[in-house]
């Protein structure tokens, strides 16, 4: 697996890769983990995923899905 590029945005750290055929892109915010996986065909390349970031809503819809993810982990004692 290479890492192509890597940065934070707000509070999200940002990891994009290559690896077998795929883009996969890797968010983390402290203890928890989104990730996006294209196939190299589906996209024309690397450019394509980072220009998700040029719009803040795919950041701030991330953003909630992490709030969610963390209300429900509350449920469980976390």
């Amino acid at each position: 697996m290479r890492v192509v590029k890597q940065f934070s945005k707000d509070d999200i750290q940002v990891t994009i890769f290559q690896w077998n055929g795929k883009i996969i892109l890797k968010l983390e915010q402290q203890f928890l983990e989104i990730t996006y996986k294209w196939s190299e065909l589906d996209v024309s390349g690397v450019e394509e995923v980072e220009s998700l970031f040029e719009n803040d809503v795919f950041l701030q819809k991330n953003s909630l899905r992490f709030e969610e993810m963390r209300k429900e982990l509350g449920m469980i004692g976390y």
